[in-house]
């Protein structure tokens, strides 16, 4: 049974004219067979006018000069030969008046036995409120991409879909700035060739040499009128916008490729202009994303990775390692050597000078293939994977030992020398996890330090206990200043020849409330290391200006006292400035103090230590070599710095019996006479010691012979019976 005929069935026409687009078809060689009256409202041209006439010739798209597009060019005529049956798509028409208009287009394919006999179009002119529903949905499809942190690939993959949809036959591509690479490298696009994009930078690199991009400037003019390279065949324009941050500061380009040689209007560029806008805020959202990670896990000085990346990539690789079986994992945890003194002497900026060339030197050590990280102020780690033997990690180890045993140079001129003191842990005889793998590498690390520094040390259990014992100490002496357990002993010297007592040494004693007395030698090199000892050391000389003061006031004798100063005490930038403040405060002769420095001390940077010394002299304070004989002083410096006294070290006293022995002391007592110093022996124990002594010409003597260290009111009454009070 055959359908039912209506009024509607034959009357195509009627049909075309009810609906509100503009409709043409043509046959398969392009010429118009028919149209309804609003196409020919949208072009100004009549039926008569158009029908039988080819649509491409007339009215499809043309060249900025006017001339008609080859039919390859033209969507509209290629979509004859595409497999596809229908098309969405833009469209630049040109009316009859050579206005061109922007037209939406739906294109059917008509086929008869398998053969292209026409296409049908439909179209509607994108008009200015249209067209700006459509920017306004993708501007804001963009923005919420953004703001949700969308992948940055995809952003910029959707942005190229819209210029695709907005501009069609036009080609996009977003190039943006590699730092490793150092140049411009795609990103998005469409895969223009090679020397189309070095063009590009090329006219880039040229206009930020003449003046540097401005915000929403594009390179339209300078690119414009430039030749067109030699791999794009047809003639094509093209613009380029940078993809800039707030700041102006350049990310990357934009590039907006023509195929038809036309030049885009006004209103596309100002179009462009707010997606390049919007590219810009997705690329800076990224690198500040970026810029926040390298934040949260690199070190702003040296570039390293921080302790936060560290304890990640440590874990991941330990459970590679783990996963792998029969591997060793080790962790090298190093400490730079008397950092502090130079961070304190020179200041932070050196410091942190200092810190990044030992990056860069540990960075040039290591290679690409290991990770190294700064995970404290002058602490370094470095894993290393893959590791069998220890015999390998003690090679490398003895790499970065010499590679930074180089002299550093700073900003002024300064020329430093260091050492490292380096710890290490392996898996699985020394950790079965990062976390002991790390602490026990610290270890090891400080027992190389109380080894005498410069050196390695691979952890041992037995290294446990000391180390706890040192940190117990380091702890417990910030409460020791401050809870008043420290006590000051005095030990009397005596004059050789008249038998009185001249002067005493101050005597450093810490009286722990749960532990009782603590040796200093238990606690006094690690306040040295930590420099607890230059706050110490200033608390010691106050006590003992204290003490001189308290004792005019009950009528004894004022004798000078001797004070012990540590190198870093000495080595302190206030040093002279605390003992003016401390001689003020208490009212003390400075020449009733007297500094003991050792020879290390003397002759460590002896032009800065001769200025100290003079200034020391100037104020009238009293200074002795201590421990004379330990350590490798010239005689040229000795003679120029202004030193009262020459302490004789009690190891050489003890073995003055000794004939080779005694005879260094004798040319001791001498040295120390031709100098105009005044000579004391220290650690004198018996009469046998005492009265050789007496026959070379000593001065005075110290010593158990004579009487121990004593609490200050036995010392005081000591004094009192010598002087018959």
């Amino acid at each position: 049974m055959g359908r039912r005929t209506t009024p509607f069935t034959y009357n195509t026409e009627f049909i075309l004219q009810a609906i509100d687009l503009g409709v043409y078809g043509v046959d398969a060689q392009g010429c118009i067979e028919f149209c309804n009256d609003e196409f020919t409202r949208i072009l100004g041209y009549s039926k008569k006018e158009l029908v039988g006439q080819h649509a491409h010739r007339l009215f499809h798209d043309r060249t900025a000069a006017g001339e008609v597009l080859a039919e390859a060019e033209c969507a509209l005529c290629r979509l004859r030969d595409d497999e596809g049956v229908q098309r969405v798509h833009y469209e630049r028409f040109w009316t009859k008046h050579g206005v061109p208009v922007i037209v939406d287009c739906t294109s059917l394919r008509v086929t008869k036995d398998g053969l292209v006999s026409g296409l049908l179009v439909s179209c509607r002119p994108l008009d200015t409120f249209v067209r700006a529903d459509t920017i306004l949905f993708f501007q804001n499809q963009l923005l919420e991409r953004i703001a949700k942190g969308e992948n940055l690939r995809a952003i910029m993959e959707k942005l190229s879909e819209y210029v695709d949809q907005l501009f069609p036959g036009a080609k996009s591509s977003i190039l943006l700035y590699d730092a490793v690479k150092q140049g411009l490298q795609e990103y998005v696009g469409n895969n223009l060739p090679k020397d189309f994009y070095t063009a590009i930078a090329e006219h880039a690199a040229v206009y930020e040499r003449e003046g540097g991009y401005q915000a929403g400037e594009s390179l339209w003019r300078s690119v414009f009128t430039s030749s067109v390279p030699s791999s794009i065949q047809d003639p094509a324009f093209y613009c380029t916008y940078p993809l800039a941050t707030r700041d102006h500061k350049i990310l990357g380009i934009f590039v907006l490729v023509f195929g038809q040689n036309r030049e885009p209007a006004p209103s596309d560029l100002r179009l462009l202009e707010m997606l390049v806008h919007l590219a810009g805020l997705a690329v800076e959202r990224e690198y500040r994303q970026q810029k926040i990670q390298e934040l949260a896990c690199f070190d702003s000085i040296t570039g390293l990775a921080n302790r936060v990346l560290y304890w990640e990539t440590a874990t991941r690789e330990l459970t590679e390692a783990i996963e792998k079986q029969n591997t060793q994992f080790a962790i090298l945890f190093f400490d730079v050597d008397r950092f502090r003194t130079v961070n304190e002497g020179l200041g932070h900026e050196a410091g942190d000078l200092l810190l990044k060339t030992i990056a860069e030197r540990l960075k040039q050590s290591i290679g690409e293939e290991r990770f190294a990280a700064r995970i404290g102020g002058d602490e370094f780690v470095v894993i290393l994977k893959d590791t069998l033997l220890e015999q390998d990690v003690l090679e490398f180890a003895q790499r970065i030992h010499e590679l930074l045993a180089q002299p550093f140079v700073l900003a002024q001129g300064q020329v430093i020398h260091l050492t490292v003191s380096m710890g290490v842990a392996m898996y699985p005889q020394h950790g079965k996890d990062v976390y002991v793998l790390t602490k026990n590498a610290e270890t090891a690390m400080y027992v190389a330090k109380d080894s005498g520094r410069n050196t390695v040390r691979f952890y041992a259990q037995v290294m446990e206990s000391n180390i706890q014992e040192r940190m117990w100490i380091e702890e417990e002496l910030d409460y020791a200043l401050k809870e008043q357990q420290f006590r000051v002993f005095y030990q009397p010297k005596m004059h050789i020849a008249t038998g009185h007592i001249t002067s005493a040494e101050a005597l450093l004693r810490w009286f722990h409330p749960v532990r009782g007395l603590i040796s200093p030698g238990e606690f006094i090199p690690i306040a040295e290391q930590t420099g607890q000892i230059v706050a110490i050391g200033e608390w010691v000389v106050k006590k003992v200006c204290e003490h001189l003061t308290r004792s005019t006031e009950l009528g004894l004798p004022l004798l000078p006292i001797a004070v012990n100063v540590s190198p870093k005490q000495f080595q302190h930038p206030q040093f002279i400035y605390k003992l003016r403040q401390i001689f003020e405060e208490t009212g003390v002769d400075p020449s009733f103090v007297e500094v003991e420095i050792t020879e290390t001390t003397l002759m460590d940077n002896t032009e800065e230590t001769l200025n100290k010394l003079l200034l020391l002299k100037q104020i009238g304070v009293r200074i002795a070599i201590d421990d004379f004989g330990m350590g490798y002083s010239s005689l040229g410096y000795l003679k120029r710095f202004p030193v009262n006294a020459l302490k004789i070290d009690q190891s050489f006293i003890r073995e003055v019996h000794d004939e080779s022995t005694a005879a260094i002391v004798t040319v001791m007592i001498a040295l120390g006479h031709q100098l105009q110093m005044h000579v004391i022996a220290e650690g004198v124990e018996t009469e046998a010691q005492l009265d050789f002594l007496r026959q070379h010409g000593c001065d005075e003597i110290q010593g158990y012979l004579l009487s121990k260290p004593m609490p200050l009111n036995e010392f005081r009454d000591f004094v009192r019976k010598n002087y018959g009070l």
